[in-house]
């Protein structure tokens, strides 16, 4: 696993994630939130930016990925 597969996972589902996350949530703690796994990407914490994200996914109510699978 690597950082590109994060980010392609990540940024194919961000915009209807932030929208049904912003119906539970600040804005404020969905920039938070992602900040936090773009660190994570950054500084090579991979399994745990995998965890961070299926979290996010989970809690936003988007429908994972087949990629992500």
């Amino acid at each position: 696993m690597n950082a590109h597969i994060i980010n392609a996972v990540s940024g194919a589902i961000i915009s209807p994630m932030v929208d049904k996350l912003c119906k539970k949530v600040s804005a404020e703690e969905v920039v938070n939130l992602y900040s936090s796994l773009e660190f994570m990407i950054e500084n090579e914490i991979i399994q745990e930016a995998f965890s961070l994200l299926h979290i996010i996914i989970k809690t936003s109510g988007v429908r994972l990925p087949e990629g992500y699978r």
